[in-house]
């Protein structure tokens, strides 16, 4: 039987598996990067005025706010590195040549905030349109709940059964 403890390979897997967890977030942080150049080209397109996009319509309210989003993303990332940098000393780890890929970061992650938090601000998305809704009332097809029971709740007692006879 050997004393001798081989962790060479587990190492070796450690290692393989760590620089394919940074390849694919470097694969993601360059699709995202793709993708709010791509729409915020768009949005200015639809700056001022409706843009149709098949079915979709790109209103200015939204792409003024996915833009304005980006921008504080952009100033917020960046000054965060800056703040780190500064609190802890960490001068050699953050490096100044980190701020551009910072600013686009931030970017992307003020851009997209409403889709990984899942907010729909009023601006982005109206909940009602009113054009659409009946002044009236909505009205349903579906019967009515019975009105809940509004007597109050009394415990069983040991002679419930004999007192209903």
């Amino acid at each position: 039987m050997s004393s001798k403890d081989d962790n060479s390979g587990v190492w070796l897997v450690l290692g393989a598996l760590g620089m394919a967890i940074i390849i694919i977030a470097l694969f993601v942080f360059a699709l995202m990067a793709f993708a709010a150049t791509v729409l915020t080209i768009l949005c200015f397109l639809a700056w001022r005025r409706p843009l149709k996009l098949g079915s979709a319509i790109l209103e200015p309210e939204q792409a003024r706010a996915f833009v304005h989003r980006g921008i504080a993303g952009a100033i917020a990332v960046p000054a965060f590195f800056l703040f780190s940098r500064a609190l802890f000393g960490w001068d050699d780890v953050i490096d100044g040549s980190y701020l551009f890929y910072g600013m686009i970061g931030g970017y992307c992650i003020g851009a997209f905030w409403p889709m990984f938090t899942n907010d729909a601000d009023e601006s982005s998305a109206p909940l009602i349109d009113p054009a659409t809704t009946n002044p009236q009332g909505i009205t349903s097809d579906q019967p009515r709940a019975p009105a809940p029971d509004t007597r109050p709740f009394d415990f069983a007692r040991w002679d419930d059964e004999e007192a209903q006879r």
